[in-house]
């Protein structure tokens, strides 16, 4: 009888820590899903705010070139083609190390 007693006490706390670590692990997906939406919201809005910045001083840049060269559409294709050489350069020289910068950025939050 006592030994029914034993086994039964063992089959509840095998179901209560079955339970137990199913909640830890739900606990732990949430964790780290808020800590990747939370840096991603991050980097988000710092990547818009960069954007609307260099936007506006890019628009700066071209109407003063465009002064200077009496038409406003010659400072607006000097910037354009400027950026497409920037960007072009960074195509060619960055791309495995954009990569594995936001691997680097990424992982460490996926695996806390």
């Amino acid at each position: 009888m006592e030994q029914d007693n034993n086994i039964e006490e063992l089959a509840l706390r095998a179901e209560q820590y079955a339970q137990t670590s199913i909640e830890l692990a739900k606990l732990k997906i949430l964790d780290r899903t808020g800590d990747v939406v939370s840096t991603f919201t991050a980097k988000g809005v710092s990547a818009v705010v960069l954007l609307m910045g260099t936007f506006l001083i890019s628009m700066g840049a071209a109407l003063y070139i465009g002064k200077l060269l009496g038409e406003s559409f010659f400072g607006f294709l000097i910037v354009g083609g400027a950026y497409i050489l920037v960007g072009v350069i960074l195509m060619f020289s960055l791309e495995g190390a954009i990569k594995k910068s936001i691997l680097k950025s990424l992982l460490p939050e996926l695996l806390k």
